[in-house]
């Protein structure tokens, strides 16, 4: 069973990453930003014979190694048949008709907000 996972830091500690990434955007032209924090997704495959023992498994996880319980939260959901999933979400590809450069195969892009340069990651 796919389980996910996801860790934010709690409310009151600082998120020296999100107020980095919140500048970059708004060097970027991003200006209608009042707020940003960036946190952890972890997925998890578990071999468990209900969804229960799969929840309790990765929340065990979690109090021992993925999330640190005096700096952040986290939430633990059963992931869903993809053909379930929100409709609305956005694909973490290029854009249609973004250049690759020559011979990079599509796939996912990362885009640095610092630097402005795409690459390919598998």
């Amino acid at each position: 069973m796919k389980v996910r996972v996801l860790v934010r830091l709690k409310s009151g500690i600082l998120d020296p990453q999100g107020a980095t990434v919140q500048r970059a955007l708004g060097g970027l032209g991003f200006h209608d930003i009042t707020g940003l924090r960036v946190g952890k997704l972890i997925e998890v495959d578990v071999d468990a014979p209900t969804e229960e023992h799969a929840r309790g498994r990765v929340d065990e996880m979690c109090t021992k190694l993925l999330a640190n319980p005096l700096l952040e939260n986290y939430t633990v959901e059963m992931a869903r048949d993809p053909a379930d999933a929100n409709t609305d979400a956005v694909p973490t590809s290029a854009p249609a008709g973004a250049a690759l450069p020559e011979g990079q195969p599509e796939g996912k892009m990362l885009t640095s907000p610092l630097s402005h340069r795409r690459r390919s990651i598998s």
